[in-house]
């Protein structure tokens, strides 16, 4: 509802300030449309922090893991070391 509400009050700033021309009054309701949006966003984000804030805080538990006992992967040959093996 701010929305629209901001972008009426900008279009008529805006067709006041270009003389009465359409384009004045288009160009101040996006404006007026776009603060009203912010506003919006703005009352949204306050909501969600106070959310996270009321909400109680605790860290998600991991199952614990037991070592693996797996053998360790083979390295990768490289060309000084296949040489030395070869010769």
């Amino acid at each position: 509802m701010m929305i629209l509400f901001l972008a009426l009050v900008g279009g008529v700033i805006g067709i006041a300030y270009f003389d009465g021309h359409f384009g004045g009054f288009l160009a101040g309701g996006a404006v007026g449309a776009l603060a009203g949006w912010v506003a919006e966003l703005n009352a949204r984000l306050k909501k969600i922090e106070m959310h996270l804030r009321d909400a109680p805080s605790r860290a998600p538990a991991e199952p614990s893991r037991a070592p693996s006992q797996t053998s360790p992967a083979p390295q990768a040959q490289t060309s000084a070391t296949a040489r030395t093996q070869t010769s």
